[in-house]
């Protein structure tokens, strides 16, 4: 090839790059970053009081206006351990840390609306520490974008409030923008189903367990969920397999944590690592789970003042690559244990020393 054809071909080819450069620039600013891109989205978390390795669970809470009419709108999170997002509204869409390092992407643009809005996140971590990360992005189709992310100008609280969070002057902790501490990359993007896609034809009405029972006790019959207050370790029974997300009702507003082991058949003892871990902040009398499970009993240990479960169904085939496996079934029938790794173990192991037929259990 002579020196003026490759000089020609170098050109062309600079030319098409410039050209597929401003094609994708184009189509971001139209219908925004389909790559998931987080831009300058910080990870956040709020100031840790108490001794190192309290558990911790408060919202995140970030008010900002549209002046349009949202045509596309999308949000990409991902929290460490548990989120619980309400955008406009609560309970909207749930979330937990996993290995893979994804993040969840929800379509949400008919839930937004012009004027103010709303994005309030209950954040939960057993450990205490933990991260935030969140991307929104809100376009008209006509150029027009707002882009909202987690950064300082977030609010924290620390008390669940149903009517409203009223004010606060607390800001969270900035840790960087990502990939930063253990959190590392975030790169693959999974679309989420919100709560009420993943009911799909299921009831939306939640289901309350049939019957339950204390340690060495008979099954005692549950004529609602509002049960009379029981003790800190008891067994479930909801009579049949289901699908969902739990949810464990009190009869306070304190803060509190718990165990919750998930079953396909009645618990023996010796009970080792939990499902599921409660973290009660303030002011709420209720703890909703934050990932789906398959299951017919479910045990609750550590937790006082529990009064009753229920489920929320969801579509087991819309739920599938968030649900665990079967439980694992070893010798004689029972299912194994596992070494317990939850570091608010030694809190509620603590509750129930001394407890008559439960100390060293």
């Amino acid at each position: 090839m002579s020196r003026r054809a490759f000089l020609i071909t170098l050109a062309l080819a600079a030319a098409l790059l410039s050209v597929a450069q401003w094609t994708v620039l184009r189509s971001r600013r139209t219908h925004g970053d389909e790559s998931g891109g987080l831009g300058k989205a910080q990870w956040i978390w709020a100031e840790q009081r108490g001794e190192p390795g309290t558990p911790m669970a408060f919202f995140a809470v970030k008010d900002f206006d549209l002046d349009f009419d949202p045509f596309r709108a999308a949000i990409t999170i991902t929290a460490d351990e548990e989120y619980h997002l309400g955008i406009n509204s609560p309970g909207f869409g749930v979330g937990a840390m996993s290995d893979d390092a994804r993040l969840d992407r929800y379509l949400v643009q008919d839930i937004l609306r012009r004027g103010s809005n709303r994005i309030r996140v209950e954040l939960r971590s057993s450990r205490g520490v933990g991260g935030f990360l969140a991307r929104l992005e809100v376009s008209d189709g006509w150029g027009r974008k707002v882009d909202v992310v987690t950064d300082d100008s977030w609010r924290i609280f620390r008390t669940f409030d149903p009517e409203g969070l009223g004010e606060s002057d607390e800001i969270p902790v900035v840790w960087g923008r990502p990939p930063t501490g253990r959190w590392g990359e975030r790169r693959e993007v999974r679309d989420a189903l919100s709560l009420t896609q993943l009911q799909g034809e299921t009831s939306r009405r939640p289901l309350p367990a049939q019957r339950w029972r204390l340690p060495r006790e008979e099954w005692r019959k549950a004529e609602t969920y509002l049960a009379p207050r029981i003790d800190r370790w008891v067994t479930f029974d909801f009579g049949a397999s289901q699908t969902g997300f739990l949810n464990v009702k009190f009869d306070d507003r304190e803060p509190s944590l718990g165990f919750v082991f998930y079953g396909a058949r009645a618990p023996k003892d010796g009970l080792e690592r939990p499902d599921e871990v409660i973290v009660r902040m303030r002011g709420r009398d209720h703890w909703p789970a934050s990932r789906p499970a398959r299951f017919r009993f479910v045990t609750v240990v550590g937790s006082p003042t529990i009064v009753g479960v229920e489920i929320f169904p969801v579509a087991a085939e819309l739920a599938a690559d968030r649900l665990d496996g079967e439980p694992v079934v070893g010798l004689f029938g029972i299912e194994q244990p596992q070494t317990l790794l939850s570091p608010v173990e030694h809190e509620v192991r603590r509750q129930l020393e001394g407890l008559p037929g439960l100390a060293g259990r």
